[in-house]
């Protein structure tokens, strides 16, 4: 594992925890390192789910997951969930896991989870820019399934489609951050204006995608402060007015040194986070808005991408 990579990745791990937001991290392989082993959003999302009958949930709540193609290889598939929910299971979470994207693909199809997605989980639509790693008709199918509007659209981007949405586009509670120039077609882009209407949208530009400065996350940590985390590329593009009505929607702005990770592994800061949703299993009438954001899932570098 390069040594630069794993001090960005262990600073980025030690910031977290500094500012109350709560990290779970999947166990170590010693494996041959893959750049895409801080990235464990583009291989599952988590929705907030009840407790199966005749199960013994855990006491902070529970959570569905739903595994993605990413990788042609799905032998990891087992190992993959069986990791994560051993973790999530130390943190008093029970998690139950759904495949079904898995086995509807072809060997020509893939799904990059929550990169290949943003999801509005308050209106309950996905916007997806469509590339080789973002199928439409996987996509179609896993939105019908969580009962989502799908709001799909091509882009050009330096004469390439954007190969993930998470790199253009970031929703917060009340803020988006979008390369509307990216969308391809006005139709589709008129949609997905509409679509964030009742957003403050932070309109960038595509030199500032190719920073970095649409992958950025924001979180809730332990103490209720809104937390939008970015890297120092991403920041650093960003013009004043622009962190101006970042900052106004945020308590704070958390800015990682990832210039490593970034380079080599394609990604940024909102692909090193995947939330865990969850749904409280003691507290009766949860609230249907606004679900648990405090527990995040950090993958550890070592994790083995090719196996």
């Amino acid at each position: 594992m390069p040594k630069k990579t794993l001090q960005e990745y262990t600073a980025v791990k030690q910031q977290l925890h500094n500012h109350h937001i709560h990290v779970i991290e999947l166990p170590a392989y010693h494996a041959p390192d893959t750049p895409d082993s801080v990235f464990p959003n583009n291989w599952f999302i988590s929705f907030p789910a009840p407790c199966p009958e005749n199960v013994q949930c855990g006491s902070a709540g529970n959570t569905l997951i739903t595994l993605f193609p990413m990788l042609a290889n799905q032998r990891k598939k087992k190992s993959r969930i069986t990791a994560l929910q051993k973790a999530l299971n130390q943190q008093a979470i029970s998690s139950q896991y759904n495949d079904e994207v898995l086995k509807n693909m072809t060997a020509s199809q893939s799904l990059d989870g929550a990169s290949s997605m943003v999801l509005d989980r308050d209106k309950k639509i996905i916007f997806a820019a469509l590339s080789p790693r973002t199928n439409q008709t996987l996509l179609q199918e896993f939105a019908d399934r969580q009962g989502y509007k799908l709001l799909a659209f091509r882009t050009v981007f330096y004469d390439q489609p954007v190969y993930h949405t998470s790199m253009m586009l970031s929703i917060g509670a009340d803020f988006a951050v979008l390369c509307s120039e990216c969308i391809s077609e006005k139709e589709h882009r008129q949609q997905v204006w509409q679509a964030l209407s009742d957003k403050t949208v932070i309109d960038i530009t595509p030199d500032q995608t190719r920073k970095f400065a649409g992958n950025l996350l924001q979180l809730e940590n332990d103490r209720g402060k809104a937390i939008t985390v970015l890297s120092r590329t991403a920041f650093q593009s960003l013009n004043d007015e622009q962190l101006r009505v970042l900052n106004s929607f945020s308590d704070q702005l958390l800015v990682f040194d990832i210039p490593t990770i970034e380079t080599y592994g394609g990604g940024s800061a909102g692909c090193m986070l995947a939330e865990i949703f969850l749904q409280p299993t003691l507290i009766p009438n949860p609230p249907s808005k606004h679900e648990l954001r405090s527990h995040f899932e950090s993958l550890d570098l070592r994790w083995n991408s090719s196996q």
